[in-house]
């Protein structure tokens, strides 16, 4: 039985691997809404589809600031409202990404002034999916918008709709009181039990 709460753990379990290192910062939450062109399971035509990157470069405001590739702590890919959804690592030595050309980046005033033109996980295991499919890669570029399972694809509906400022939303994630770092590394931990405890479950399910 999949377990309905895990994709919320792992979101705070990637919001605690940057808060740990920068205290002081706030990670930036990049939202992409569109709607789905798909073969996949749990997701059809017309789905809405939400592409939300969570990126930490340091600095506690959204004022006049860039965000690289190698600030990306997690990608994560939402269809039909939770029917299927994954999240990624940002690019690691072990996992680099394909390409990691442009930024994100703000004005005076927190309004985006640039994004990516080719941020691509390629090839890369998902850090977690609660699909009966298996995520195999992921592209956000000027020539291809497209999400892989083994069993499937997901375009986007417009193409290319990614490398368009207009397309994107940025906001500052919610950052916890320090009493809260506790109780996040908690869910830290739990995230580690539930994703090695998967394959069992499934098993006996």
């Amino acid at each position: 039985m999949k377990n309905r709460f895990l994709p919320s753990v792992i979101a705070a379990a990637c919001s605690l691997m940057s808060l740990v290192t920068t205290v002081n910062a706030s990670p930036a939450e990049f939202t992409l809404t569109t709607t789905v062109f798909a073969i996949l399971p749990e997701v059809s035509h017309g789905d809405s589809a939400v592409i939300t990157l969570l990126a930490d470069n340091g600095s506690a405001s959204l004022l006049n600031q860039t965000w690289q590739a190698s600030d990306v702590i997690s990608v994560t890919f939402d269809f039909n409202n939770g029917a299927h959804f994954t999240v990624f690592a940002g690019p690691t030595v072990e996992q680099p990404w394909v390409s990691s050309l442009g930024t994100f980046s703000t004005d005076g005033v927190g309004a985006l002034l640039t994004v990516p033109s080719n941020w691509s996980g390629g090839t890369t295991e998902a850090l977690y999916t609660n699909s009966t499919q298996t995520p195999t890669a992921w592209y956000l570029s000027e020539y291809n918008d497209k999400y892989y399972t083994n069993g499937g694809a997901a375009g986007f509906d417009p193409a290319n709709y990614s490398i368009l400022v207009s397309s994107w939303s940025v906001s500052a994630a919610a950052v916890p009181e320090p009493s809260a770092f506790a109780a996040l590394a908690g869910l830290s931990a739990l995230t580690l039990v539930s994703l090695r405890r998967k394959p069992r479950a499934d098993r006996a399910g």
